[in-house]
């Protein structure tokens, strides 16, 4: 099995909506980072929130690669592999 082979018994689709999620996550961050970090005003400035958005970086690749499986896999998968049982 390979990067690009999707397996019958994974949703994907529920794989994306995870990535996509975190990926939000990343923008919340960055633009909190953006928004207190910048400002001049005593009180705005929140070192904690400083550099959080990177760790969410890597859900961007981790989502084009799960929509790439659901273009793939045909709508996602998540159902029991077609295996058919040999009746003797």
């Amino acid at each position: 099995m390979g990067l690009l082979t999707p397996s019958p018994s994974i949703n994907y689709t529920v794989i994306s909506y995870m990535y996509a999620a975190c990926c939000l996550l990343c923008v919340l961050f960055y633009a909190l980072e953006r928004a207190f970090t910048n400002s001049d005003e005593e009180g705005g400035n929140l070192e904690q929130v400083k550099g959080v958005y990177v760790i969410f970086l890597p859900f961007w690749p981790c989502l084009m690669w799960s929509c790439v499986m659901v273009k793939m896999s045909g709508g996602g998968g998540g159902g029991e592999p077609d295996t058919k049982k040999k009746e003797d």
